[in-house]
């Protein structure tokens, strides 16, 4: 009500009320209207019965009616969310939060009795782990009332019958500040299902994969192209700084530039790496990747299996990339679906993990005793590279002092490449 707040916010109240509170809360969702029920309250208002916000739920029953015409895109959902009030800020702008500690208590009421009438259900609220020491593990975020609200149509008498939700306050120690205010709103939410949008990856892979070309065919008017030896032993241009773009769809040239880009990252401060090894597996899992798939801003090569990468990400709200562990590289906005990384899993059937060449090919390990062979054929061509600078750098300071040229033991490169066996000259 108005006046729990100070004259101050009068403003920002008034937005409030007209607000429709459309902002998902994270990609997998999208609020379809406004809410059916608001109330705004401060956290001393949990401590009173007589106080605690409660909402009013008209037409539960049509709430929870289906109409999605593709139901393999999705479901609706009746959700209770809850945003801490930041006066100096739009609502849009405000975070999802709840009062700790506090629960929910869902009532089913016959059309015009009292609260304590009807059947009644505590809901458990989605909210973060929060411990003794102040640390908090996870994140508060909109509850499901859907299940709660059909356990209790039960008890409905007629269509008219009404539900409330009634927030109090829990055990253990507030964490709040009994002054903050909160908006708490009951909304109708759709939910989007994980092979929907493996679907639309899909599709903005293609999408990327469009542009990729389009920037091509200007940067070959421009003279803004890099030139890239694919394995084939054709050149193919790539343009800076774009990443590209993956999907079934025109296959062959999708291969190409995943391959071209694949040998981009085997160069690193202009030395050629040997090899790259990449697991099949996926590192959330543990299983065989199906649908190998990583973000466009990461620079390593391997992918993760998209299903399992979009099931953690909806429970736990993060997007961090499980490879390199970068916060927001891996958002499903940004995700890309190798082409070439699904070719390796049909080529490599019975393997677990493969080795990149600086080719852009891909081969199955070599085994231990032949890896220690190199290992050791590469520490005698250190070691004779390093006695062949030494003889040179003996031989060099011999010239300053009797001023009389003489021949190398070995010219520069030939010794570097002595020293580093594994480098391209």
């Amino acid at each position: 009500t108005p006046g729990t707040v100070a004259r101050a916010h009068f403003r920002v109240l008034s937005d409030l009320l007209r607000y429709k509170f459309l902002e998902p809360e994270s990609a997998f969702d999208e609020p379809l209207s406004a809410p059916v029920a608001i109330e705004l309250f401060a956290a001393a208002d949990l401590a009173s019965p007589r106080k605690a916000p409660r909402l009013i739920l008209n037409n539960p029953l049509q709430l929870m009616e289906e109409n999605v015409d593709d139901t393999s895109r999705g479901w609706i959902d009746v959700q209770v969310r809850c945003r801490p009030c930041r006066w100096n800020a739009h609502p849009r702008e405000w975070a999802f939060g709840w009062p700790f500690p506090s629960k929910a208590v869902l009532h089913m009421l016959s059309c015009g009795t009292s609260r304590g009438s009807g059947a009644s259900e505590v809901v458990q609220l989605t909210q973060a782990l929060r411990y003794t020491n102040g640390k908090t593990s996870g994140k508060d975020k909109a509850t499901s009332l859907l299940k709660s609200m059909q356990r209790l149509r039960k008890h409905a008498r007629n269509r008219m019958a009404l539900m409330d939700l009634v927030l109090e306050r829990g055990s253990g120690a507030a964490q709040y500040d009994t002054a903050t205010h909160f908006v708490i709103y009951v909304q109708r939410v759709f939910i989007r299902s994980t092979a929907a949008m493996m679907r639309d990856i899909g599709s903005q892979s293609l999408a990327r994969m469009r542009k990729f070309e389009s920037e091509r065919s200007a940067g070959a008017e421009s003279g803004s192209l890099v030139p890239v030896a694919a394995a084939d032993g054709a050149n193919f241009d790539v343009p800076r700084g774009v990443c590209a773009g993956l999907s079934d769809e025109d296959a062959a040239a999708q291969l190409k530039i995943e391959r071209a880009e694949l040998m981009g990252s085997m160069v690193q401060d202009g030395i050629e790496i040997d090899t790259i090894r990449l697991s099949l597996k996926c590192p959330l899992s543990l299983t065989r990747i199906r649908t190998p798939a990583r973000g466009a801003r990461c620079r390593h090569p391997q992918c993760f299996d998209l299903e399992s990468y979009l099931e953690y990400s909806r429970k736990s709200y993060g997007y961090t990339c499980p490879v390199c562990s970068e916060a927001d590289f891996c958002h499903p906005n940004v995700l890309i679906v190798s082409s070439l990384f699904s070719r390796a899993l049909g080529d490599f059937a019975n393997e677990d993990e493969i080795e990149v060449l600086p080719s852009g090919r891909f081969r199955v390990p070599l085994p231990p005793e032949q890896q220690q062979q190199k290992q050791q054929q590469q520490q005698r061509q250190t070691q004779r590279g390093a006695e062949v600078l030494d003889a040179n750098s003996g031989q060099a300071s011999g010239q300053q002092q009797h001023h009389q040229p003489q021949k190398l033991v070995a010219t520069k490169h030939e010794a570097r490449a002595a020293l580093e066996p594994n480098v391209v000259i």
